[in-house]
């Protein structure tokens, strides 16, 4: 896996308080029924999450969903990982979805649009996303225990990947979609 140390990440991640801050329930809920609303199965693992922030069956830190086969943790065939990860370490996170989309994962990533002209976008993203889908406003993270939510300073997209990935030489789906922000 190749890693990028720039300095955008480093930047931006200290909004998130090192990955402490996680998706408000109804933002969780609202792409869960999307992905039923499209003709896919609902999620059912929270790779990159901690005992207190999961939103479903889920990896720890320690386990480390970067190096974790997620296979192990449901069946696997049937693998559809909530993928909202620490903002610090999006490329990582961004080749761990490809590799396990290539073994038959389903995911759906919430990421920020602050990175849509980063290495990671282009290379993983734009090249075997299907579809990612602009929401509108910014959405209010939950803060760690101790800390106060916030209003993201930037626009949140989802990144859905399919098993297999996209084909080479098909166009990726782009729209803009209200869901609830808090």
């Amino acid at each position: 896996m190749a890693i990028y140390k720039e300095e955008g990440y480093r930047l931006n991640s200290r909004y998130t308080s090192g990955g402490k801050y996680q998706t408000p329930w109804p933002t969780f809920r609202f792409w869960n029924r999307w992905m039923i609303d499209h003709g896919y199965h609902c999620f059912n693992l929270d790779p990159f999450s901690s005992k207190q922030d999961h939103r479903t069956r889920f990896i720890t830190r320690k386990q480390n969903g970067f190096i974790a086969d997620w296979r192990e943790y449901v069946a696997p065939s049937s693998v559809r990982a909530w993928v909202n990860p620490p903002y610090s370490e999006i490329p990582q996170c961004t080749e761990k979805v490809v590799f396990e989309c290539r073994r038959g994962c389903t995911a759906g990533t919430l990421l920020p649009g602050w990175g849509f002209g980063d290495p990671w976008c282009a290379e993983d993203v734009a090249r075997y996303a299907s579809e990612i889908i602009y929401i509108k406003g910014r959405i209010r993270f939950i803060g760690a225990p101790g800390k106060p939510s916030y209003r993201a300073s930037f626009s949140s997209a989802f990144i859905l990947w399919l098993p297999g990935l996209r084909p080479a030489g098909t166009e990726i789906r782009t729209s803009w979609i209200d869901c609830p922000l808090t």
